[in-house]
């Protein structure tokens, strides 16, 4: 997760970069909303054991939550093919 903190936090000011509080999935989960204009993205990552997976939303009006939707049924379907 710490890569994943490390990526966004260091983007350039040009785009907002903002932390958000992370939903709990997984092990470890890191949240991040982030865009410029009209052009918006919120990305989700999130460890169970020793594999990692993502989301990634784009959007005009993205929130939180749509990419919470996504990540959740990610992580369903993760969890299908582990069984």
């Amino acid at each position: 997760m710490k890569a994943y903190e490390t990526e966004y936090e260091a983007q350039p000011r040009v785009v907002r970069v903002e932390r958000v509080e992370p939903p709990t999935i997984g092990d470890a989960t890191v949240a991040f909303r982030f865009g410029s204009g009209l052009d918006h993205f919120v990305l989700v990552a999130w460890r169970k054991a020793n594999a990692t997976a993502s989301v990634l939303v784009e959007g005009s009006s993205v929130t939180l939550a749509d990419a919470v939707r996504l990540a959740r049924r990610q992580e369903a379907h993760l969890q299908a093919a582990a069984s």
